[in-house]
């Protein structure tokens, strides 16, 4: 769904909508013994962090990911997130959710950033996809008017 343009918003409410379970509502009817969860009110409400943490999990396209934290002080025992260098990703260890390719494609349109106008019906679907020839910035959409009309303009 986000290759389609679709937020992260967007794909909780479709989730949410679905009826699809929450991770923790999935684990705790699947795997009561592993399930950790404190509780949830609504086994079938996401949330955009949930959709945000999954869309960043390498796991889905079947690697295994070591080292994701690292001490920083060994004294107090704090730890941090590693930088993407010096994880250990050994690759298809398992089977893949999601292929590689329509994973990166998800990761590069996350990083655009989308205003919802608005009356939230208008949906650009050239976001991210469109560069500058001269001097690379991204083109962004502009309306010609309040109603959003098709016959904008692309600026850079």
């Amino acid at each position: 769904m986000t290759v389609e343009g679709y937020g992260k918003r967007d794909i909780a409410r479709a989730l949410t909508a679905d009826k699809v379970l929450i991770p923790a509502a999935y684990a705790a009817e699947h795997c009561p013994e592993n399930n950790h969860s404190h509780g949830y009110a609504n086994p079938y409400e996401w949330s955009c962090t949930a959709i945000s943490y999954i869309l960043e999990k390498q796991e889905y396209m079947g690697h295994t990911v070591l080292g994701k934290t690292v001490t920083e002080n060994f004294k107090t025992k704090k730890r941090g997130k590693a930088k993407p260098e010096e994880l250990m990703i050994f690759k298809n260890t398992h089977d893949a959710i999601i292929d590689e390719e329509t994973w990166n494609n998800a990761q590069r349109l996350k990083k655009t950033v989308r205003r919802e106008v608005k009356n939230g019906t208008y949906k650009n679907r050239l976001t991210g996809l469109l560069y500058c020839a001269d001097c690379g910035s991204k083109l962004t959409y502009r309306s010609p008017n309040v109603q959003h009309r098709p016959n904008g303009l692309y600026k850079g």
